[in-house]
Formats: structure tokens, sequence, C-alpha cells
């Protein structure tokens, strides 16, 4: 976990690049480097935490980067292990330029065997903490850029950093609290569905096929999800009325 200076200073920085983002019209090639590396590992290493790597081949990126891109961004920030397990696993495609064909994409990793080493690598970078700690230590390296895309310095960053402190520490509101318990739910049971499925699935799709049911790995995986995610709902809902 990081500690809560690193954690105010990446919120701030990662606020500001999804801004910047924003005014160059969702465009990240446009943004300085710095709003770059942040903007993308927020959004990768969000899909990463939630289902491996899987989950990252099987999204169509903005722009469409190579993956390549995801490699070196990776790298900049110092977390050599999530680059190199991008890095072998994108060469394990057997068709060239994988970023554009999520079809094949799709239609490849739905016909992997639960042994393939691809899903040894992908597993690997989920939940990988030392990410979020090397993006905090490479936007500390870089403040002077973030501080100057407010066009106020130094101090205009600190005023922010004051703010945010102040709104995490003020009293939570009773109202919103079942909030974060439904989303938490919901969270939670697609996770570990995610992953019940995962350990499952060698055993009970053969099982699930001489029944007669002849589903891809990748639709049983996203049913799984959807009905979990619904699951999580159902039950962060009725906790939420119990604690009315």
């Amino acid at each position: 976990m990081l500690n809560p200076h690193l954690q105010e200073v990446l919120d701030i920085a990662s606020k500001r690049a999804f801004e910047a983002y924003r005014e160059q019209g969702e465009k990240i090639a446009g943004l300085p480097r710095p709003f770059q590396v942040v903007a993308t590992i927020y959004a990768a290493q969000g899909v990463i935490d939630n289902g491996a790597l899987q989950y990252f081949y099987e999204a169509n990126w903005p722009e469409e980067q190579p993956y390549s891109y995801f490699v070196d961004v990776y790298r900049t920030i110092g977390a050599s292990n999530v680059a190199d397990c991008i890095e072998k696993t994108a060469a394990m495609f057997p068709f060239p330029d994988p970023h554009l064909h999520r079809e094949k994409r799709n239609q490849f990793l739905g016909e992997l065997e639960s042994e393939h080493e691809f899903f040894k690598y992908a597993a690997e970078p989920a939940g990988d903490d030392l990410v979020w700690e090397k993006l905090a230590e490479y936007v500390s390296v870089h403040m002077d850029e973030f501080r100057d895309r407010t066009g106020g310095g130094i101090e205009n960053f600190e005023a922010d950093s004051a703010s945010h402190r102040a709104r995490k520490a003020a009293p939570t509101d009773s109202r919103q609290r079942p909030r974060s318990v439904a989303f938490a739910c919901t969270l939670g049971f697609a996770v570990v569905g995610s992953l019940a499925f995962r350990a499952a699935a060698p055993s009970l799709l053969p099982v699930l096929r001489d029944a007669g049911i002849d589903w891809s790995r990748n639709r049983w995986a996203m049913t799984v999800s959807v009905a979990c995610v619904l699951i999580g709902a159902v039950v962060g809902a009725l906790i939420d009325r119990s604690r009315k």
C-alpha cells in the first residue's frame, strides 16, 4: 500500500493527466510524456488488476497503440516485470499486429488450454502493488511538469494537495456509505467469480460440452462475469436496505 503522501500525489497527477487527455480530444499521443505515462498506466493496470492480461487483450485500446507502446510505458516507470509479461504474451499471438485484430485475439485466447504458458505470464501482473509505487515515484520525479499544467506553479499544486487532504479528512456522509458497500460487493463478486471460473474451467468445460452446451471459453467467462456482477449488485442493494 502506498504511503498517504505518495497516494495523494498520484491522485492529483492522474486527475490532471485525464483532464489534459479530455482537452486533447481524447488523443493520448498529443500529451506530454509524463501525462501519457500516468493515463496509460491508470487505464491499463486497472483492467489488468481486474482480469489479468486476458482482459487487457480482450479490450480495444483507444488509438490502437501497438503492445510495444505499453511495454515501453511500463519500463519507463521501472515496472519491468509487467513490461516483460506483456512483451512475452503479445509475441504469442500467431498473426501480425495483434493490437489491430480484436476478434482474432479473442478467438486465439478462447482456444488456449489452461496449461498454456500464456496464463502463467498473464496472471503475474494482476494486483501488483509495485506498479503503483513505481508510478508514484515517477510522478514525484516529474512533479514540475504536473505543477506547470495549472499555470500556477508550485503553489497551485500545493493548494490542490491541501484541498484533497481536506476532502479525505471530512466526515463521511452516512447516506453515501451504502454506495461504497454496493460497489465493493459488485466488484468483489465479479473478481471472485472470474477467478473461480478460471480455476474450474479446465474440468468444467468438457462436462458442459458433453451435455451439449458447446460454448467458447470467452463466452462462458463473459456470462459468469455478468452473473456475478448482478449477484453482487443484488447483495449490495440488500445490505444498503438493511443499513437505512
